[in-house]
């Protein structure tokens, strides 16, 4: 096809290294630019202090830490791991504070440049050069992480990150088949450990993707498990080494092993015993425990006061013990702990009958309905986490008050994200049922060990926690078009 011959002529203009990454930063830079402007325009002014650098509610417990760091007084936090601190200190002890958050985000900006051309080289190694021009440009457009570079919080870092431990591990297992010297494996290794154990400090939960890069290691030995022990025994030289560090520093703080971080209840205060009573309830479910989702099972019970309005559950929800009525009780009882005006006695009390009756709810819609607990509401929470139905966390107003490039941007960007997922999901389908190309699904199981502990296991749906899968799901997604496209593949593995 003509226009596919167009696309691998650009493609092999984009061999070299710095080539591509001009192409990639000539579409992310102004795509940043444009970000930028819409922040400035609509985010809250009290978090533009240090524009472009913009803050979100977690800031403070990553930056204030590392600020006590820098006065003397110590990293001040059991709740946030030092992640950020070898990257946002030499700023600061370059620089007055301002200065040093704005560099902080131009340097996410930056790794956000090479991580898409990490990924997009793995996409040409399995897939070609149509596939690798397609992961170059989409993930050059797209601002569903690279909207997160905006922000001092813990996520582009921390996706990064790990995108660079994934291709130095893929590396290290092409060359295992290589005649490359011992000491270039060995440094493709711990290049993949270091930036593991960095995303891991940034951000513990990606310590699932722990699963895939053991996988990944063990198909570079082709299945010598002798082998991929001791090659795993390298691998965790670096992770041991600095957890127990940090775990030791929280034992001397403490008197108790925190290997990661302390206890969401301990860390926080926000989300008090009986919201997470309540929340663990929707959970189970299969409910949106998102406050701020309109239409969603937390924001009923927290926002609408009438008992005319139809709680948003439907009968898969209900059980013989607690039904429609049980649930308008539920939410007397919340909105009483929340209320203000009243007597902390008996806000108290109705936080006590609170948790009281949401466990005694989520434990009968166990017994009596044990198939949607266990298997169908998670299964539920996983599509609804994979293909939402709206796209969050960019700076436009409300729908009513776009303007039409803001709306055509909005849609434009969400279906991108269906289509890659889509995509994703369907070349996982395709290489389980053709029982090829296993080398690369050793690499799907990173997004799908966050899908399954994020959503399957957790119910945590929020958007921002989707976002680490959408570098490996770009690629993926290019496998499906190289499949169905004609695409040239180069190496389509084993």
């Amino acid at each position: 096809m003509k226009f596919l011959s167009i696309l691998e002529g650009i493609a092999s203009r984009l061999h070299s290294p710095w080539r591509a990454i001009v192409f990639i930063a000539a579409f992310r830079i102004p795509v940043f630019l444009y970000f930028s402007s819409q922040f400035a325009r609509y985010w809250p002014k009290h978090q533009l202090r240090f524009f472009p650098f913009v803050e979100g509610n977690d800031t403070g417990g990553y930056f204030l830490p590392m600020e006590s760091f820098l006065s003397g007084n110590g990293y001040e936090s059991l709740c946030r791991m030092p992640g950020l601190l070898p990257i946002y200190v030499p700023l600061r002890l370059l620089l007055d504070e301002p200065g040093a958050k704005v560099v902080f985000v131009l340097l996410q900006l930056l790794a956000g440049i090479f991580a898409v051309y990490l990924m997009a080289k793995l996409a040409k190694r399995f897939f070609g050069n149509t596939a690798y021009l397609i992961a170059l440009l989409i993930g050059a457009i797209s601002s569903f992480v690279g909207i997160w570079d905006h922000f001092g919080l813990s996520d582009s870092f921390s996706i990064y990150f790990l995108v660079f431990s994934a291709y130095f591990a893929m590396t290290y297992e092409d060359a295992s088949g290589s005649p490359k010297s011992q000491r270039e494996k060995l440094g493709l290794l711990l290049l993949s450990s270091l930036f593991f154990t960095w995303s891991v400090f940034i951000r513990p939960v990606h310590l699932v993707a722990g699963a895939g890069l053991a996988l990944i290691l063990f198909r570079s030995h082709r299945g010598n498990m002798l082998a991929f022990l001791k090659t795993g025994s390298l691998y965790a030289i670096i992770p041991l080494f600095f957890v127990s560090l940090w775990s030791w520093r929280n034992y001397g703080l403490t008197g108790r092993f925190i290997p990661l971080q302390d206890a969401i209840s301990n860390c926080h205060k926000s989300y008090p015993l009986h919201y997470v009573h309540l929340r663990d309830f929707i959970i189970r479910l299969g409910g949106d425990y998102q406050r701020t989702t309109k239409g969603g099972e937390m924001h009923w019970f927290q926002t609408d006061t009438s008992r005319k309005s139809n709680p948003p559950f439907t009968a898969r929800q209900y059980c013989s013990a607690c039904g429609r009525v049980e649930m308008f009780e539920l939410k007397r009882l919340y909105l009483a702990s929340e209320n203000g005006n009243l007597a902390m006695p008996d806000r108290e009390k109705a936080k006590t009958e609170l948790i009281a009756k949401a466990n005694f709810c989520r434990d009968q819609y166990a017994k009596e309905k044990p198939i949607f607990y266990y298997f169908l509401n998670p299964l539920l929470l996983s599509r609804q986490f994979v293909f939402p139905d709206r796209l969050d966390n960019l700076p436009f107003p409300s729908r009513n008050a776009m303007n039409t490039w803001q709306f055509l941007l909005k849609s434009g960007y969400f279906l991108l994200l269906l289509l890659v997922n889509l995509s994703a999901i369907l070349y996982i389908s395709f290489v389980l049922v053709s029982r090829r190309n296993y080398s690369l699904l050793a690499l799907a199981v990173i997004p799908l060990a966050f899908i399954f502990v994020l959503s399957f296991w957790l119910g945590f749906i929020e958007q921002r926690y989707l976002c680490v899968t959408f570098p490996f799901f770009l690629l993926l997604s290019t496998g499906w078009f190289s499949e169905h496209k004609g695409g040239e593949k180069t190496n389509p593995g084993t």
